[in-house]
Formats: structure tokens, C-alpha cells, sequence
């Protein structure tokens, strides 16, 4: 990763399809990152949600620093994550979906990660269910990630098991 300064430039790739709602509660976080230029780039797969007007009219959030790519009919997770990296400027790439709501360091931490770790090509964290009744997350990791199984079938590993966690993590 190349250092500019202090900062990294970072693009957060989500793709929506059907849940353009969610992105009231995940934007916000990613939009006030201190990790330093953060873009957002919003990769709407369905033709049926007006992404760019709900932003603007709900959210206030027009252009700058969140630009909306409208990909036609359901292009699929793969397809518009290719062609968010295609068209993403930052030196770091964070995807996610909308029903992802990370802690409001999490984008730093992830950057300081890369910067004490130059070798390193990805990183993750811990990804916690999150109870969007209580707007609050739980204490049940979500996944830690997928295994191919012995018949070609992907399984999450480590689905929905209870972890001690910090106070204020």
C-alpha cells in the first residue's frame, strides 16, 4: 500500500440488491472514517430501486464522495464487485455488503493493519451478528469465513457461535 501523508484511499465496494435501506445505518460509518479518503461505491443490481434519488432524498447524500452504478438487472455479487474494482481509485478495497455495519474504527484499524504489515494482501474482522430490532450488535460471530466440503459445497465456518468480547468492541 502506497502512503500518502498520514492517510490511505480507500474504496468500500457494496453491492445492493433489494436492501438499499440498510445502507441508512453502514454509510454513515464509512463516511466518517478517519482513515483518511474514503469513496464509496454503490453497485445496484436491482432495476427496481432508484439507489442515486434514495440517497439524495433521504439521506442527503449527493455525489461526492458516494457514487451509485447502476448494473441493469441482477448482475450478481461477483460480477458488480469486479466492476467496482475496476472503477474503484483507492490504494485499499473493502467489500462488504449493505446488512454490514462495522464499528466506527474499523476502516483505521484495517489501515493501520496494512501499514504494519506491507506484505500483507487481505484482512478481515471479526464479523458479528447484528440485531437490527435493538440497532445493536451481538455477541454471536456471524461467520469466520467459508470451507469447501468434501462435495464442492461451501459451508460457513464458525456460524453462529457465542464469543467473549471486550467491553466496547
Amino acid at each position: 500500500m502506497i502512503k500518502r501523508g498520514d492517510t490511505y484511499t480507500v474504496s468500500v465496494l457494496v453491492p445492493t440488491y433489494r436492501d438499499m435501506h440498510l445502507l441508512a445505518k453502514s454509510l454513515p460509518t464509512f463516511l466518517e472514517s478517519n482513515a483518511g479518503k474514503v469513496e464509496v461505491i454503490i453497485l445496484n443490481n436491482d432495476t427496481t430501486q432508484d439507489v442515486a434519488s434514495w440517497l439524495a432524498t433521504d439521506l442527503g447524500i449527493t455525489g461526492g464522495r458516494v457514487r451509485v452504478v447502476e448494473m441493469g438487472s441482477d448482475a450478481g455479487f461477483a460480477r458488480a464487485i469486479n466492476r467496482g474494482i475496476g472503477l474503484s481509485t483507492g490504494e485499499a478495497v473493502f467489500i462488504c455488503n449493505a446488512d454490514l455495519f462495522p464499528a466506527p474504527t474499523y476502516i483505521d484499524v484495517m489501515c493501520a493493519f496494512f501499514e504494519a504489515h506491507p506484505r500483507a494482501g487481505l484482512a478481515t474482522g471479526k464479523i458479528l451478528r447484528y440485531d437490527l430490532d435493538a440497532d445493536s450488535p451481538t455477541a454471536i460471530i456471524d461467520s469466520t469465513g467459508l470451507m469447501l466440503s468434501r462435495n464442492r459445497r461451501f459451508l460457513a465456518r464458525g456460524r453462529s457461535r457465542a464469543v467473549r468480547t471486550p467491553s466496547g468492541s
